[in-house]
């Protein structure tokens, strides 16, 4: 039952109580079915070591209440991306979506944005941010720009860094869940299966295949489509990953790629994370572990 504990104590950390359903994709170690899973809660719940409350599991009455309370945030930000997704599809040098972070997670409140992971053509990432990122902008649907779901675009990778690896923190169980949590929501190449394929990291640190969803969204061709492929050229490329460099926030430029740091301003990754709060939930997680030091689910 400590693999269950575990579980909800990272999501805890993220205030995320789990339905059982949940429960069952998101549990760390080996896999246990639904009918043991409920068993093993029961027992958990008489020695009063889970709360239960209108079919969620946590640690905390609190968080439970905001879980129950959070359906219309959910379903708000699954309709902007539903509006916006065709955007995305219609971008000729991006080749995957994926839903990341709190909305994958099951998580989003009034607060939060809807985060994408956008898999590009090689030697694309650039031109692809910008066609993402000018309709965000005409749309008015950027953070800071709107209070209810906006939509966040800061992190490309480009079909030849897939592999998450060197983004790594010491035992970064957040990251691992990340990769486990991604919900694809568009594949024009197979990156879904590469991605998964490529980052059997995640699978070390939860002791379990990655359960990452495939969700397909049919393309969209467009005016986007046919304006940015009139651009395509290493040389634009370089051209918009120099001008889009030089006007983001200095603070941006200044972490870009330090040791530690959340933020890699590259030619085949972007990643824009300012707030990273990897070492702190990695290290909340670690104090609260129940295993046994033999049985600690980091390798």
């Amino acid at each position: 039952m400590n693999d269950i504990l575990n579980t909800l104590s990272f999501f805890h950390i993220l205030k995320q109580p789990l339905t059982l359903v949940e429960l069952v994709r998101w549990k760390h170690g080996a896999y246990k079915s639904m009918s043991e899973i409920y068993t093993d809660l029961q027992s958990l719940i008489a020695t009063g070591k889970v709360i239960e409350q209108e079919g969620v599991y946590g640690l905390s009455e609190d968080w439970i209440e905001r879980r129950i309370s959070n359906d219309q945030a959910r379903n708000h930000a699954w309709k902007r991306i539903e509006e916006f997704l065709p955007t995305l599809t219609a971008n000729p040098y991006i080749l995957a979506v994926a839903v990341a972070n709190s909305c994958a997670f099951n998580s989003m409140t009034t607060r939060s944005d809807i985060d994408f992971f956008i898999v590009t053509k090689k030697n694309r990432a650039w031109l692809a941010r910008l066609g993402a990122a000018l309709p965000a902008k005409l749309k008015k649907i950027r953070p800071g720009e709107t209070e209810r779901a906006p939509i966040c675009l800061s992190f490309f990778a480009d079909e030849s860094a897939l592999n998450m690896q060197p983004y790594l923190i010491e035992n970064d169980i957040y990251f691992a869940h990340w990769a486990d949590s991604l919900i694809w929501i568009y594949d024009q190449k197979n990156i879904y299966a590469s991605f998964k394929e490529q980052n059997s990291w995640a699978q070390e640190i939860l002791k379990r295949p990655l359960n990452s969803s495939f969700i397909p969204f049919k393309q969209k061709k467009g005016i986007t489509s046919k304006i940015f492929s009139l651009v395509d050229s290493d040389a634009s490329e370089k051209f918009v990953r120099e001008k889009q460099k030089n006007i983001m926030p200095k603070v941006l430029q200044l972490e870009n790629e330090q040791p530690g740091s959340a933020v890699v301003l590259g030619d085949h990754i972007i990643k824009m994370h300012l707030d990273d709060r990897r070492s702190q939930i990695t290290e909340q997680y670690e104090q609260h572990m129940v295993m046994p030091e033999t049985e600690k689910i980091y390798a």
